[in-house]
């Protein structure tokens, strides 16, 4: 099965010198997508995001969308892609209703962070924990988590 992230794989090596896509005045080569979408896996890799994690994205058209989108898809991760013109409310629904893992912001939507954080407070963020111990369906069951959400 060929994954998105193999064809950018692919790609890099083969056209790498070609534009994988235009962004304002920024363009961005195949091989330059590739690398800097591994540098921001790894970046995000080390915030905790594993496969099977939801990442929320609110960011508007900007050069490091496909970045992230794609750093997140070679990690095994499901994105979750947020309208940039919802309200903060909207947004912190989204992002409960997804039980997303992280909530990666661009500096224009920060207020949204904060107020989708307010929100998801009592959400635990130990999901990992939980797949391990298969504390999940004891939460299903009415159990709670234990450990102090960060």
């Amino acid at each position: 099965m060929l994954l998105l992230g193999d064809i950018l794989r692919r790609h890099a090596a083969v056209r790498g010198d070609k534009t994988a896509y235009v962004c304002g005045p920024d363009r961005v080569t195949y091989r330059d997508f590739h690398a800097r979408s591994n540098q921001l896996g790894r970046a995000v890799q080390r915030l905790g995001v594993r496969r099977g994690d939801r990442l929320a994205v609110l960011a508007g058209n900007c050069t490091e969308y496909p970045l992230l989108y794609f750093a997140a898809l070679k990690l095994g991760a499901i994105v979750v892609p947020i309208n940039a013109r919802f309200t903060d409310e909207e947004i912190a629904a989204i992002v409960e209703h997804a039980e997303a893992a992280t909530l990666a912001v661009d500096a224009e939507h920060v207020s949204a962070r904060a107020a989708a954080r307010q929100r998801t407070a009592g959400v635990c963020a130990h999901r990992h924990h939980h797949r391990r111990r298969g504390a999940r369906q004891r939460r299903a069951a009415g159990g709670a988590c234990r450990r102090r959400a960060g």
